[in-house]
Order: structure tokens, then sequence, then C-alpha cells
């Protein structure tokens, strides 16, 4: 049975010939009642508080949650997007090996087609020049080492 202040301060208690003295007993309950009221309070207030500090743990436990979701988050995109860095990076490489391959067969291409022309163009002249000669009636030049091959 729990015990209020009011019920300390309310009691009566009977009269008898060899009890207590009245005022010494008045004094002590109203004491107990005033203790009583002071524990109360005391205990309405830590209750306040204990309530309180279990919001802001709560608080705390879902915000910490939240950033662990978003760590978690960052964390998994950071590894996409490194990902992605990664394989467009190899593209990249990829598509420039090819374009200095194709160069390189276009380089090769070219010096052939110059040989070609440099070989035909001789080839021209020196018939040219053999045409003249014969003109002329000179005799036709033999051709010196190195003559006819290419640049």
């Amino acid at each position: 049975m729990a015990i209020t202040p009011n019920d300390i301060s309310n009691k009566e208690f009977r009269r008898s010939l060899r009890g207590y003295d009245v005022d010494q007993v008045d004094d002590f309950l109203q004491a107990v009642s005033d203790t009583l009221v002071q524990l109360i309070e005391e205990q309405q207030r830590l209750k306040a508080q204990a309530d309180e500090l279990r919001a802001r743990v709560q608080h705390y436990q879902e915000t910490e949650a939240l950033l662990h979701n978003a760590l978690l988050l960052a964390e998994r995109t950071a590894d996409e997007t490194r990902q992605r860095a990664h394989q467009e990076a190899d593209l990249i490489r990829r598509e420039a090996e090819q374009q200095i391959a194709t160069q390189r067969a276009m380089l090769e291409e070219l010096r052939q087609s110059r040989l070609r022309v440099v070989t035909e163009l001789r080839t021209l002249l020196q018939t040219h020049l053999a045409m003249l000669d014969a003109q002329e009636g000179r005799p036709a030049p033999t051709p010196s080492r190195g003559e006819g091959k290419g640049d």
C-alpha cells in the first residue's frame, strides 16, 4: 500500500494514557511528510530526466543508423564510380590503341605509295632521258650503283 504525504499529514492516532507526546508525533509526521514530498518530487524530476535521456539516446541511435547507412551508400557509390572510371579508362585505352594501329597502317601505306611514286617517277624520268639522248644521238647512260633503288 502506497502512503502519500496527505496520508501522513491527516493520520490521527488514538489517544491513550501512556501515549507519546502529541506535538512531537505531529512534528515528526510533518517532517516525514515533507521528506516524502521532496522524495516524490525528486523521483518525478529524475523520471522526467531519464525519459528525456532515453529520447536523446533514441535520437542519437537513429542518427547513428542514418550516418551508417549514408556511409555505406557513399562507399558503394565510390566503388561504383571507381569501377566505372576503370571501365571508361580501359575503353579509352583500347580506342587509343586502335587509333594508333590504324594510323600506323595508314603511315605504312603512305610509305609504300611514296616508294611506288618515286620508283615510277624515276622510271619515267629515265625513259624520257633515254628518249632525249636518242634524239640527240648520244649513247644511253649506264645505270650506276644504287640507281633505281628506293630512297
